[in-house]
This record gives C-alpha cells, sequence and structure tokens, in this order.
C-alpha cells in the first residue's frame, strides 16, 4: 500500500490508500439488471444464443456473482484479477480493487477492465 504525508500548520498526516474505485453511469433498469446478472452468471440471455455469449462472459474472467438488494439492487461480481465490479438499478457502475502496492498502477489496471473487457459488452 502506498503512504502518502501531509503537512498541514503544524499537523502531519499519513494516509494509507488500502482500495482503488472508479465508475462511470449508463442507463438501466431493474429489467436490465436480470440481464446482466444471467449473463454474469449463466451467459444466459433471451435474446442471444449462450454458445456466442459464453466467450464474452468468459472474458471478463469472473470467478463469483451475485445479486444483492441494500438501498440499490445491484449487481456485484469478482473477477480472477480481483476486480470487483457493481451494476446498480440506477445505472451506477463502480469497480474496486485492493492496493498492494503502486495506487497508479492498480487505477490503470481498473481502468483498463473497464475500457478492454467490461465496456464492449455492455456500451456496444
Amino acid at each position: 500500500m502506498e503512504k502518502y504525508v501531509y503537512i498541514y500548520s503544524f499537523l502531519l498526516f499519513v494516509v494509507e490508500i488500502e482500495e482503488a474505485t472508479i465508475g462511470g453511469w449508463f442507463q438501466r433498469t431493474t429489467l436490465h439488471l436480470t440481464e446482466v446478472f444471467d449473463f454474469i452468471q449463466k451467459a444466459k440471455s433471451d435474446y442471444l444464443d449462450t454458445d456466442q455469449l459464453r466467450p464474452l462472459r468468459n472474458g471478463l474472467g469472473v470467478e463469483s456473482t451475485e445479486r444483492k438488494n441494500w438501498l440499490l439492487e445491484y449487481v456485484e461480481a469478482r473477477s480472477r484479477d480481483k476486480v470487483l465490479f457493481k451494476f446498480y438499478e440506477d445505472g451506477l457502475v463502480v469497480l474496486r480493487k485492493q492496493v498492494d502496492g503502486d495506487v497508479d498502477s492498480v487505477l490503470d489496471e481498473l481502468q483498463n477492465y473497464y475500457d478492454d473487457r467490461l465496456s464492449p459488452h455492455f456500451l456496444s
């Protein structure tokens, strides 16, 4: 983990960054959450063939998927690369990963995962 030291007046602050987070938004509804969950969990869709979806889903490298209901309903998945991503019912998408080294490299990894692996399946 990276530590940053800030000196303000006569106070000394040490900040340790434990987790990196990026996010975005695109319009989704509860119906779409069902489709997202089915795609990530089982490579299933009412509109496309499972044999075509399976390679796309496998490209995400997902090792676990859950549908949860907290203040908002969301689908949560974790990749083999330890990227945790959530799709919320209001369209918010959040990606997180623990920082165990350089925070900039973890942010780059999250951005690359979003741009190269996640977005092509949901935004195209």
